[in-house]
Formats: C-alpha cells, structure tokens, sequence
C-alpha cells in the first residue's frame, strides 16, 4: 500500500515522465535549402531541455551547435516560433543549429563550412534533458535531387556540367556563371537550381585547363556558345534561356543579356552596373572583350578618407565606389542594361564590403526607369547582408570575408540569414518567366 501512494504522488509532481517526450525533425531527408520543422512535444509546461546539432564538412571537420529551450504552456517547444533561452543563437530562427555551428574548441578562425558535391550532408540532432541524451535523429540535407542527371560538356572551348531533372522534359534553361574563384564555381547552386525543375549549364571561364588562367578579356561570345550549346538540348523548352551570374557571373550576366536578344530574362546576385579591370596582374586590362576587342573598363581607386582598423579585414567596396566617382570612365564601361530582351532580376546586401552591390544596383535600376525599360525589373535590396547570399542553409561562419580573414564580405548575422529568402524569390522569378 505504501509503495502504491508513493508512485500516486510522483505521478501527481511528475505527470509527464521522460519516455513520453516526442522529438520531431522534418524532414528527414530533403534539399539543403529546405527550412526544418523542429519540435518537442509532451513535455511538462515549463520544462527545459537542451538540442544539439552537429556535422562534418568535406574536410571532415566537425561543426556543433547547441541551445536551451523551454517548453509552453502545453509542453511543446517549436523553433519555428521559439528563441532560445540561451546557446549558440538568441532569436527565433528555425534553422538556428544550422547556422550557429562552429568548431568547437578551436584555437584558429574555423574558416566557411566547406561543401562535397557528391555526397549529402548529414546532420545529427539530440535531445537532451537532465543532461542525458533522451533522442538522436539523423537527418540528410541533399545538395541535388538523387534523380538528377548530370553530364560533363567537353566541346571545342567550352567547358561545363550539365544538369536536367530525370526525363526528356522540355524544361526551362538557364545558363549560370560562377563568380571570381573561377573554374565550376557554380556547379553546387546549378545542381540544386536544377533540382527545382530547370535544365541548367554552368561553365567555366578562366582557371581551368584549357581557359584562360585570369580574369582577364574574357570574351562574351564563349558565353553565347555557352548558351547556343544549352538552347540545342532536346530537354531545353525552345524560346531562349536566361542567365543567372554572381558577382563577377553577375556583371557578365548583364553584358551578355545586353549584347544577345535571345537571353530571356536575367538573374544578378550581388551585380556591377559597369565592366571593372581586370582581376589579373596586368594593368590596363579589362575583364571582358568582344569581337576581339577589350570592353571599356572602369578601375577601382583608393580612398583617401579610408583608414583600414588594425586587425580588421580590408573593405574593398571603399575602392570601387571611390571608382565610380570617375564619371567619364563610369559613362564609358557602363553595361547596357536598357538593351535586355527580357525581365531582369537584381539581389544585393546592403552590407556588401567586397563590393557595392547594392549602390550599384540602385544605379541599374535607376537607368532602366530613365529608358523606360519595357520589361519587369525588381531589386531585391538584402537588409544587412554581404557579399555571400546563401542558396543554401548552411553554418553562418565563415562568410563574412574571404582570403584568410584579409577582405571583407561584409554582412551581419541577422542580415546573412535573411539573405536566404532571396533564393526562393529567383527560383519564383525564374518559373515565373518560363511559363
């Protein structure tokens, strides 16, 4: 009788006992730029518990995050809707232990979260209450569809990978340029671009065998092979592709919208509205050409006024807009965008230090309006993001500066994360367009 009151009373205290605790990711399996549901449910109200994250990156190093939740009046907790009580993240974010991980206990700057464009993350997620391990699920965050079919494209000069949904389609095409890192730089968001239903080329252009080893006189009629290879494929919709381009991609993407009337419509991420120098180490070098001739450039210049702060990464955007006050060379490398056959989308960061992206796309804007651009055109200004906007839920360190720490990229936490949305708005705008 004694033992049986006992159990009443823990039962009346504890009501809700640590196996019937529901912990819940999804899905389990899906694309990288798929937002997770994460949740606990049946828990006590009030009750606190811990959930852990952690992965590997292609280097095989291992990235953790962790936060401390506590559960509603109903015992439930929900990332969706619910910030932390303390961990790696403060607000609510749903993709929290996505992006706060670190490697943990490192004495050097962890670097960006490196990606394998053949395997799948996968992701490992604990619950933890009373400082035991309660739950483990595992979770595969896919770079492409596994039913994607991909192809090298070895022909004359060009050089590229092919990606295509399964089947002979017809699907929407989109030629899609990588930035300054050079070679397939663009193959990771070309296969998860294709994975939302569109046949996509992305090719090459310097650093690699057989192109140019620099940035330098890149000529735009590769770019119109590149896109006349794309337009011949039995699973491209006839009717003409777009271009999609970052940064350096991006103000190609310009140029070659403006220079062939067959491109359909124009995605630029991070855009210049005028052709810069070179990325090379010859002076008086422009980073295009046409019909055999270097297009007009403008050069970035130093800023007097710019004091670089000890210890902090140099801001490159001071040197490009100190440039841009060059208004003849401005006027002479201006890219004509007015000459687009087609909608025009433009994504910037308002916190862009590599480059001004967003003054520059403000510049873009305002000169389609005073040509009474007859085509949609949209500027998705990125509030606080930099130069890198994510495709892809991935950790957050890492991207706000490049070559060792010694660039900046710009961007805050919150802004960086908030760039993401932008994503799903190309893959609408893209859509949108082939219809």
């Amino acid at each position: 009788m004694y033992r049986y009151t006992l159990l009443c009373l823990l039962l009346n205290v504890y009501p809700v006992l640590s196996w019937a605790q529901t912990f819940s990711v999804e899905p389990l399996d899906a694309l990288s730029d798929t937002e997770l549901s994460i949740q606990v449910s049946e828990l006590s109200p009030g009750q606190s518990v811990v959930i852990k994250s952690e992965m590997s990156d292609s280097r095989g190093r291992i990235w953790q995050a962790q936060a401390r939740f506590m559960s509603d009046q109903n015992g439930v907790i929900d990332l969706r809707n619910q910030a932390p009580e303390s961990g790696d993240y403060a607000d609510v974010d749903p993709m929290g232990l996505i992006h706060a991980m670190q490697i943990p206990n490192s004495t050097v700057p962890s670097g960006r979260f490196t990606l394998s464009q053949n395997e799948p993350m996968r992701v490992r997620f604990s619950l933890e209450i009373d400082s035991r391990e309660h739950a483990v699920l595992n979770v595969t965050r896919r770079i492409a569809s596994e039913d994607l079919e991909k192809s090298e494209v070895r022909t004359g000069r060009l050089l590229g990978r092919f990606y295509k949904p399964p089947g002979h389609g017809p699907y929407p095409g989109v030629l899609l340029l990588g930035g300054s890192s050079g070679g397939l730089s663009g193959a990771v968001k070309a296969g998860l671009l294709a994975s939302h239903g569109f046949a996509v080329l992305t090719v090459a252009y310097f650093a690699e065998e057989g192109l140019p080893p620099d940035l330098q006189d890149i000529p735009l009629e590769y770019f119109k092979e590149s896109m006349d290879w794309l337009s011949a494929q039995s699973s491209v919709a006839p009717g003409g592709v777009s271009v999609y381009g970052t940064s350096k991609g991006a103000e190609a993407a310009l140029l070659v919208g403006a220079h062939y009337p067959e491109i359909r419509s124009v995605v630029a991420v991070v855009p210049s509205n005028v052709v810069w120098r070179c990325i090379c180490n010859v002076e008086g070098a422009s980073s295009w050409s046409l019909n055999g001739e270097p297009l007009p450039y403008a050069t970035p210049q130093n800023d007097p006024t710019y004091e670089q702060e000890p210890g902090n990464p140099f801001r490159a955007a001071t040197r490009y807009l100190q440039g841009l006050k060059d208004q003849a060379a401005v006027e002479a490398a201006r890219i004509p965008v007015e000459q687009i056959n087609g909608p025009i989308l433009l994504v910037s960061g308002t916190d862009d230090q590599l480059w001004p992206s967003y003054a520059m796309s403000e510049m873009i804007v305002q000169q389609l309006a005073e040509n009474d651009f007859s085509y949609e055109f949209t500027h998705l200004a990125m509030e606080g993001a930099g130069h890198s906007i994510r495709s892809l839920y991935l950790p957050l360190a890492g991207t706000t500066s490049i070559a060792n720490g010694r660039l900046s990229l710009g961007g805050t936490y919150e802004g960086i994360r908030g760039g993401q949305s932008s994503w799903k708005k190309i893959i609408a705008f893209l859509k949108k367009d082939a219809r």
